[in-house]
């Protein structure tokens, strides 16, 4: 995914001004990222351009949820234009009814008017010839197929549009789960955080391919996984039985069946999961067989991390949904007991590589590894696990 422009309608976005166009390079090289830097001193509006997309995304994976309201499809303080490359595939071409191109993309752009409802259109001919799509089903296939954050600092406002989207996908799911169904993808946004560092690691380790994986373990120093634990605790915060989706319950049964050894101990009438994994080659094919790469078993990790929300009150929940998009997410939301959350991976222990000349290697707990290396295994392995085109990459 290449971004041509974006521009502001109605105020300032912070300290971008309205009504600028902020036009990029979009220039590409076969097999290359395609890399946007902003470089500048404090205060410049680095963070506020990222911070710009993450807002702008997020308002259309919401219009695009089922259950969200007419107020939250308006978007009555949300104005915009962007326009970016992506590329799509023989079949969404065939569902446009637009005429395939030679590098396999689309031109789209999207206006949404102050109090209006946006406008998606795309064209492969020219930037006179835009056709217009209204229908959701049609107009998702416009979306970059994923949008990924992450902020090594204090740049917490980043998180914000990831904060409050993961609320909105709690909320479908929940609804949906009542109706015996889990079709709805909770997969397009994603932030980089504490919990998600595990999943990465971990999902990079087990599945990751030839070159990825020589590279990864090259920088990081380490030689392999040796084991790692999942809990899942099944109650809530008010100490009540979670019930869980048909998908989620696959994919929790998938996890049993690549474990080692697992138990299902009840305290106090609470029910809890834990899945031990002492990792060799056995389990490395079995976590391939059931979910194939990287990126789908990152997927699946990411969303039971969701079930964490769980520890959140429901009050706080529906707050959640409503807030600002000014109010800092971050200093609000409650941070629960690491014992009292529904799900973590935890205890991973690996073989690091103390002297690469004699070969030698001792056994650490991946947490011990320093604050470099494990925003090494944020920013980098995340982009080598998430290989989907038209992907993005917010990285502050």
């Amino acid at each position: 995914m290449r971004i041509k422009s974006v521009k502001i309608l109605g105020e300032n976005f912070r300290s971008l001004e309205a009504n600028h166009l902020f036009d990029f390079n979009i220039t590409e090289r076969k097999n290359k990222i395609s890399t946007k830097v902003f470089a500048g001193l404090n205060g410049s509006g680095k963070s506020n351009l990222l911070e710009l997309f993450a807002e702008i995304f997020y308002y259309l994976e919401l219009y695009h949820l089922p259950e969200t309201t007419d107020k939250d499809k308006d978007g009555q303080n949300v104005g915009f234009v962007i326009e970016y490359f992506l590329p799509i595939s023989s079949k969404d071409f065939e569902d446009l009814k637009i005429k395939p191109s030679k590098d396999g993309q689309v031109l789209v752009r999207i206006l949404k008017e102050l109090n209006e409802l946006p406008e998606f259109t795309a064209t492969t001919k020219g930037e006179k010839d835009f056709k217009r799509f209204d229908e959701l089903k049609f107009s998702a296939k416009l979306l970059p197929k994923k949008v990924i954050a992450y902020s090594s600092g204090h740049n917490e406002l980043l998180s914000n549009s990831f904060d409050k989207i993961k609320y909105h996908y709690f909320s479908c799911t929940e609804n949906l789960k009542k109706q015996n169904s889990s079709n709805v993808d909770i997969s397009r946004l994603l932030y980089l955080g504490y919990s998600s560092n595990f999943s990465i690691f971990v999902s990079n380790m087990l599945l990751a391919k030839g070159e990825n994986l020589t590279y990864f373990k090259k920088i990081l120093g380490i030689k392999d996984l040796k084991s790692f634990r999942i809990t899942i605790n099944y109650y809530d915060y008010q100490n009540r039985q979670i019930s869980l989706n048909e998908r989620l319950v696959k994919n929790i049964e998938s996890l049993k069946k690549c474990a080692t050894t697992f138990i299902e101990p009840r305290v106090k009438d609470k029910q809890q999961l834990i899945l031990d994994f002492k990792v060799n080659q056995a389990t490395k094919e079995a976590f391939k067989h059931f979910f194939g790469d990287t990126s789908e078993l990152f997927k699946v990790l990411y969303e039971l991390d969701y079930l964490n929300l769980y520890t959140v009150k429901s009050t706080t929940r529906k707050t959640m949904l409503n807030q600002h998009k000014s109010f800092n997410h971050s200093d609000e939301m409650p941070k629960a007991d690491p014992s009292d959350l529904v799900f973590r991976v935890e205890q991973i222990f690996i073989e690091k590589i103390i002297d690469k000349k004699r070969n030698v290697t001792k056994g650490i707990y991946y947490k011990a590894l320093s604050d470099g290396e494990h925003q090494f295994n944020e920013v980098v392995g995340s982009v080598l696990m998430i290989n989907e085109p038209g992907s993005l990459f917010l990285l502050d």
